[in-house]
């Protein structure tokens, strides 16, 4: 038996036939490239208790995060199309809730879809009493990305995130945990500002 944990090792043994299964893969490159091969059957069920999500999330226990209009600002600064279109190769959808909608938890009057929109986004920032400077920045902060997760899917919507605050005035540098237990141990004490 030989256990590998590498994706693109397993992605490869999968597209040459040395393996029958590689389940839970969320990489849209590993998806992508399984799609060309007419052998391979991508099967998208199995989430649909829990999903399996790519999300930005905010620690709304620290300034100026606290703020509901800071963070509405952040929500309208992001094109979730464009996330799932360009970044995840379509192999995603979109949905505006941390539960998805086949959960039988999902309560579809309990959601709020926050368009692209970077005016709106600017003048919430505006009425947050959050001005640009003379070097166009409104404040500083960090995104923390998860190790461990596809680059695809972490680091890549990290840097995302950063160009698209950078337009409303926000400007975010990258950090990564050393390993999943950095990551976690961050989370739970509230030392991050968005993961």
């Amino acid at each position: 038996m030989q256990i590998n944990e590498d994706e693109m090792t397993l992605a490869l043994a999968l597209d040459r036939g040395d393996l029958d299964l590689l389940p839970f893969t969320g990489d849209p490159t590993t998806l992508r490239q399984a799609g060309e091969n007419d052998d391979i059957r991508i099967i998208d069920r199995g989430y649909e208790g829990v999903g399996a999500e790519a999300w930005l999330g905010i620690n709304t226990a620290k300034e100026p995060f606290d703020d509901k209009r800071v963070r509405k600002a952040i929500a309208h600064s992001l094109d979730s199309e464009f996330i799932v279109k360009a970044l995840l190769f379509g192999y995603s959808e979109s949905i505006d809730s941390p539960i998805i909608p086949s959960s039988p938890f999902y309560a579809a009057d309990a959601v709020h879809q926050y368009e692209h929109d970077l005016d709106k986004a600017n003048a919430l920032l505006d009425e947050a009493g959050l001005e640009p400077g003379s070097d166009g920045v409104r404040f500083k902060m960090t995104i923390l990305h998860q190790p461990g997760v596809p680059a695809a899917i972490s680091k890549n919507m990290a840097e995302y995130a950063r160009a698209q605050l950078k337009k409303i005035g926000i400007e975010a540098k990258l950090s990564e945990s050393a390993d999943f237990p950095a990551w976690a141990s961050k989370v739970a004490s509230h030392d991050f500002d968005m993961i």
